[in-house]
């Protein structure tokens, strides 16, 4: 049984290169086949909450600042097995929710309107780089070991959707279908389209430079 799930791994990563060498976008990339993958949440009273299963991996993307820190945990309780020590898998992309910020993964990053409109990228990629795949707990490894990532700001409105695209977007998918799929969930609530999809541009451009860590990810995401 472990020879068979250890060559099922490796044809499943070898099939998710051969796709990256095509050319290929990771088959959750477009608006539609993600909307289709969305998961009622089993924890009420959480705010802005979409939660969607991509293979065995579930992501979340909620208003973690405006929602209770126990739920928050409790959604995570649902679906992995993340611990404290591991912030529950969660990032806190904003500021101002002190029980937020002490129990789960913080990074402020600012609004994407407040800052020069070619400054926010690199802001935004400078701040959360190692989050993505060189911290001991980073977004690839909750994906790979719990199967669970959820991340959010205090509203959900412009933060976390724009670092949601961006996670997207390291994972393989272009910006602009990244960018599609967060303003189609979320909205863009006054951020500018050029913005949003400057900052996402730069997970790309990380997830291009890490292809060894985009194809673990995409894999964990269930891409074929």
């Amino acid at each position: 049984m472990k020879t068979q799930k250890l060559v099922a791994l490796a044809t499943l990563s070898l099939c998710t290169w051969a796709a990256f060498a095509s050319g290929a976008e990771p088959s959750y990339c477009s608006l539609e086949a993600f909307k289709k993958a969305e998961i009622k949440s089993p924890i009420k009273n959480l705010e802005r909450v979409h939660v969607y299963r991509l293979g065995d991996t579930v992501l979340a993307g909620l208003a973690i600042g405006e929602s209770k820190a126990s739920d928050v945990i409790a959604l995570n309780n649902a679906f992995s097995s993340a611990d404290s020590t591991e912030y529950y898998c969660t990032w806190y992309l904003n500021k101002g929710n002190e029980q937020a910020e002490s129990s789960f993964a913080h990074y402020y990053v600012p609004h994407p309107m407040s800052v020069a409109p070619d400054e926010a990228p690199e802001i935004y990629l400078s701040t959360l780089e190692s989050s993505f795949d060189l911290d001991e707990v980073s977004f690839l490894s909750c994906i790979e070991q719990h199967h669970y990532l959820a991340m959010g700001c205090n509203g959900q409105m412009h933060r976390g959707p724009t670092v949601f695209g961006m996670l997207l977007a390291f994972s393989g998918c272009t910006p602009d279908h990244a960018e599609d799929i967060v303003d189609k969930v979320w909205g863009l609530n006054g951020v500018t389209r050029s913005v949003r999809r400057s900052i996402i541009a730069k997970g790309f451009e990380l997830g291009s430079s890490r292809p060894e860590s985009r194809a673990k990810m995409a894999a964990a995401l269930g891409s074929h």
